[in-house]
């Protein structure tokens, strides 16, 4: 909301400028008017449009040449402060907003301004205060309805917030980001019906808008309708990274519940946004080891252990993979780091007994198939009787 309020006072202040220009014949938009002393020229006119074509240093410049011409001239004051916001200079402005007011009491641009200065401060008490000046001063200036709304959501007052966000879509009904804000003031309050209206509005004004679709999948993802979620979530580009999380969530869902290849398409979304995820590379490493397509698992459980070279889970399942390939001594190194790593756990030494016997060493064999019991690791009986006899 910040972003969107800070680009609208630019666009504001850019709109209001051009909408005062001078037209003045032979004039030179960089320097002095032609035929014309420095002393004699329009400073105020010439520091706008320096503005507008994005030179704030030389229009600060401008604007205090005006200020020293007339240092009644309000308008100076408060294109000088938008001039000193746009480079970040905001003690700067808020000093010009209040001369700019102090001349000019009634100035609804100025209070507005130095509102947006006290949102960048990190004040939105103040910045409530100066758009409640705005607004009683200029009753349907859109903006300020707008960015006090921002101002009562950042305090908690969602109901205000509402209010405010309404008003603006009373004056101007065409603004999505307005229908979002207020999808998410509602949201907050609990409203999931009334949120989900202003998410589909914003989306019916603009269909590709990624903020509404991430706002609406997520409202849906709380609410457990996931198919509808993961429709919106699979219109945004790029993934954010709490959207890759709930898009993790939603495939581990996807294959709890069976939809295996489901599931492996949303786990390859997430993974745009968390390349690096260790759940991602655990799940499709399994999912690579049910189809016994055993070298793609190996491939996942590795690329888990350059993530997390600790991780037990990674070293077991590789190791059996690598069993299933008939590749015994580098199962065995992993079934060996497993036991490293978690030497009270019972499976790790399941697995490495389990290998071991295949491999005829049944002494070694029954040491770790004994030590797994020991541990709770539910041995089958048969196996130990006979690890046992062979053993002897």
């Amino acid at each position: 909301m910040f972003c969107r309020g800070l680009i609208l006072f630019i666009i504001l202040f850019l709109m209001s400028a051009s909408g005062r220009l001078v037209a003045s014949t032979g004039s030179n938009v960089d320097g002095a008017t032609s035929g014309e002393t420095p002393e004699e020229e329009d400073w105020l006119t010439n520091g706008q449009r320096l503005a507008i074509k994005g030179k704030d240093e030389e229009a600060i410049h401008a604007f205090a040449k005006a200020i020293a011409q007339d240092q009644q001239n309000a308008a100076a004051f408060n294109e000088r402060g938008m001039a000193y916001a746009k480079i970040g200079r905001v003690r700067n402005a808020m000093a010009d907003y209040i001369n700019a007011l102090k001349i000019d009491p009634h100035f609804a641009e100025a209070y507005y301004n130095r509102g947006m200065c006290y949102m960048q401060l990190g004040d939105p008490s103040s910045a409530i205060t100066d758009f409640n000046a705005a607004i009683r001063l200029s009753p349907e200036y859109v903006q300020a309805y707008i960015d006090r709304a921002d101002s009562w959501f950042i305090t908690g007052q969602y109901e205000k917030a509402i209010r405010d966000y309404t008003r603006a879509i009373e004056l101007e009904p065409d603004m999505a980001s307005v229908y979002i804000d207020r999808g998410l003031a509602n949201k907050k309050l609990g409203h999931m019906t009334s949120a989900l209206t202003d998410f589909q509005e914003a989306l019916m004004l603009e269909p590709e808008n990624q903020a509404a679709h991430r706002c609406r999948g997520t409202l849906y993802y709380d609410m457990k309708n996931y198919d509808r979620a993961l429709e919106d979530f699979e219109k945004l580009s790029p993934i954010d990274y709490l959207t890759g999380q709930r898009l993790i969530n939603l495939g581990l869902i996807l294959y709890s519940n069976g939809k295996v290849e489901r599931a492996m398409e949303v786990f390859d979304r997430a993974e745009e946004a968390m390349p690096d995820d260790e759940a991602i590379s655990l799940i499709r490493g399994n999912y690579y080891f049910s189809k016994k397509e055993y070298s793609m698992a190996i491939e996942e459980y590795t690329k888990l252990l350059t993530l997390n070279p600790e991780s037990i889970e990674a070293y077991g399942d590789r190791g059996i993979a690598y069993q299933s390939l008939g590749e015994a001594q580098k199962a065995l190194a992993d079934y060996n780091k497993a036991v490293e790593l978690a030497p009270s756990n019972g499976w790790p030494y399941y697995n490495r007994g389990g290998l071991l016997y295949k491999l005829k060493q049944y002494r070694r064999a029954l040491k770790d198939l004994e030590k797994a019991e020991e541990l709770g690791y539910a041995v089958p009986e048969d196996l130990l009787l006979d690890c046992r006899r062979r053993a002897r």
